[in-house]
């Protein structure tokens, strides 16, 4: 399995189905009526489709939820998509000063003018405010910059390690001694096998400290029977929360939580996802 943090470059019809939310029967169509993709076949005639391939039918997806119709986004050059895209999003989010500051500092991997644009948000915004208002928009534009073919893997680690510095960097903040008393649950945050984007999950983990419930952080690919040290070890109630991207896939997620039932909660458990 290829780890997410590395760029898979050949992808099945079910990748793209995974990715992009659109049907393998309805992609099979768009090629055969539109001639919208031209996978590469093995000696076993199974699709084989690349990045542009899945870049391209990320752009329909997104301008078909917006009331374009396939008929016509299929006379579209992969430019002329891209374009309607970058018009889209300048419509529907007129990014600030601030954020496009922080995207070009991105682009340009200028660690310094990243941090010099952080620090003078941090004097305006909480930081709730800034992850969501202005942190979280830069990762949409990160995901919209690689759909379009101008974002290559470096630009995401630099910026997405960045701001999980700023998320550690907030936990170190608050008290060890800043539970609840009555808080009934000890949570455990862990990603699952195979998932590696852990900002979502690393950020709820901060904001339960914040708000003074027990939490534990486990981090990255967390195989279910290595859940078992923590379930032995903790005598009252456990509540589980894990944070999914892509893994895992639409087609195991039934056997992981039947899997995770019976190996590790008790009655008085929960898992939340």
């Amino acid at each position: 399995i290829t780890p997410l943090n590395k760029i898979k470059l050949v992808f099945t019809i079910g990748d793209l189905e995974n990715l992009t939310g659109i049907s393998t029967h309805t992609i099979r169509i768009w090629e055969k009526r539109y001639k919208l993709l031209c996978p590469e076949r093995t000696d076993t005639n199974l699709r084989r489709y690349t990045s542009n391939d899945l870049r391209k039918l990320l752009n329909i997806a997104t301008l078909q939820k917006h009331g374009e119709r396939i008929s016509r986004l299929a006379l579209l050059s992969t430019h002329e998509l891209e374009c309607q895209i970058n018009d889209l999003t300048q419509h529907d989010d007129a990014l600030s000063p601030s954020l496009n500051g922080l995207k070009v500092a991105m682009l340009e991997f200028d660690k310094t003018k990243l941090e010099q644009i952080y620090q003078q948000l941090s004097t305006q915004f909480t930081f709730r405010e800034l992850f969501q208002n202005i942190l979280v928009p830069l990762l949409i534009e990160i995901g919209r910059l690689w759909q379009t073919g101008n974002l290559c893997p470096a630009h995401e680690h630099f910026i997405s390690n960045f701001i999980r510095k700023k998320i550690y960097v907030q936990i170190d903040k608050i008290p060890e001694n800043n539970h609840v008393a009555e808080d009934e649950f000890t949570r455990v945050v862990f990603l699952p096998p195979n998932e590696m984007h852990e900002l979502g999950a690393l950020y709820l983990y901060y904001r339960l400290l914040s708000v003074g419930l027990h939490a534990i952080y486990l981090g990255q690919s967390i195989e279910t029977t290595d859940l078992q040290a923590i379930r032995d070890s903790i005598s009252g109630r456990i509540m589980y929360i894990s944070w999914w991207t892509v893994y895992p896939e639409k087609a195991g997620v039934a056997e992981f939580f039947s899997d995770f039932k019976n190996k590790l909660l008790k009655p008085e458990d929960q898992l939340w996802v």
